[in-house]
């Protein structure tokens, strides 16, 4: 009878846990979003991409600091970045998989040198050789080969991520519109969940209810799509992180948006509160939906004019022993004093 004791401690099979994590990126445009952010971490002023759809090549260049090692850059679950971004950031060093997984060959020019390799060569963990760049240029270069893109894709794809993003994005020579930005010229709220914008409080008939939420600088959640005009939330991302592998979602997605909306909705309840003591109570109660959205009626309370949705006014007797009720009430034109009333 053996009754000696064996330990067994747990093993990665590499090549295996590379080749399962292809499948792991939900979207094939996934690289564009990581490209771009590890320019937006280099602290790179911007980011300038070109696609030429004959030779299926895309090229992400920046002016960041470099990359400092193509060893660290080639080490899965190594992200290379200092200790302050990753307290902060959370990257996961799994991104420049993605563009691994996005193309047939890959070069990359930095200040640590180049390498220009066949992607299946990397992937099968075969040694890279890295050839030193003299007098480098201060450009971090990436060429990816035989891309499984198209432009369209690309280009619809870019939109959407560089909508809030905190640093400009050049696509084929074209500057990418950033209308969300916390730098797009907006007027941001700081809050204890991140950054807030506050849509349609200007005019009555400009109040929207739905909303967009980044995180560093990227798309990460949507409310109802139906309209264009929407409150915006940059989320703090020492508070809030993704999911692995590829950022689309947030940890405990439930939670934080109940959380992001109880916050919106007090932000915007203090903003009524400032505008109901500068403007006249006829102006004020113009906001009646708005308020009746998110349950601030309680505002009206003490304002002596009441708003015309609030109101009926019998104009005709009612009838209401029919089938069809006739149309005996109408809303009044405009609002009315309580003592009209």
């Amino acid at each position: 009878m053996n009754t000696q004791i064996n330990e067994v401690a747990m093993k990665v099979n590499q090549i295996n846990l590379v080749n399962s994590l292809r499948f792991s990126f939900t979207n094939k445009t996934t690289v564009l979003g990581e490209l771009i952010q590890n320019a937006r971490r280099a602290n790179a002023a911007m980011v300038v991409i070109n696609f030429c759809p004959e030779t299926r090549t895309l090229q992400v260049l920046d002016d960041g600091c470099g990359i400092d090692s193509m060893a660290t850059l080639l080490t899965v679950a190594e992200s290379g970045w200092d200790a302050d971004l990753v307290a902060h950031e959370h990257p996961f060093g799994i991104g420049f998989l993605s563009a691994l997984f996005a193309c047939r060959h890959i070069s990359v020019i930095s200040k640590s040198g180049l390498i220009d390799v066949e992607t299946d060569h990397i992937l099968a963990f075969k040694p890279v050789t890295i050839t030193p760049v003299q007098d480098w240029n201060g450009i971090t270069r990436i060429t990816l080969q035989d891309v499984a893109l198209e432009m369209g894709q690309i280009a619809t794809t870019l939109k959407r991520l560089v909508r809030g993003f905190p640093i400009p994005v050049l696509f084929n020579d074209q500057l990418l519109e950033r209308t969300c930005a916390l730098d797009s010229g907006l007027t941001f709220v700081d809050t204890e969940i991140g950054a807030i914008y506050l849509h349609g409080m200007e005019q009555p008939n400009g109040a929207q209810y739905e909303f967009d939420v980044y995180l560093q600088g990227l798309p990460i959640y949507t409310s109802h799509s139906y309209t264009s005009h929407r409150h915006i939330i940059h989320l703090d991302s020492a508070r809030f992180h993704a999911r692995l592998p590829d950022r689309d979602k947030l940890v405990d997605e439930a939670d934080v948006i109940k959380r992001v909306k109880a916050v919106l909705a007090k932000t915007i309840e203090q903003r009524f509160i400032q505008m109901k003591a500068t403007l006249s109570a006829e102006a004020f109660v113009g906001f009646y939906e708005m308020l009746r959205h998110w349950e601030l009626l309680k505002l009206l309370n003490d304002v002596p004019v009441v708003p015309p949705e609030a109101l009926r006014e019998i104009i005709a007797y009612p009838v209401c022993d029919t089938e069809v009720f006739d149309n005996f009430e109408q809303r009044p034109e405009k609002a009315m004093t309580r003592a009209e009333i």
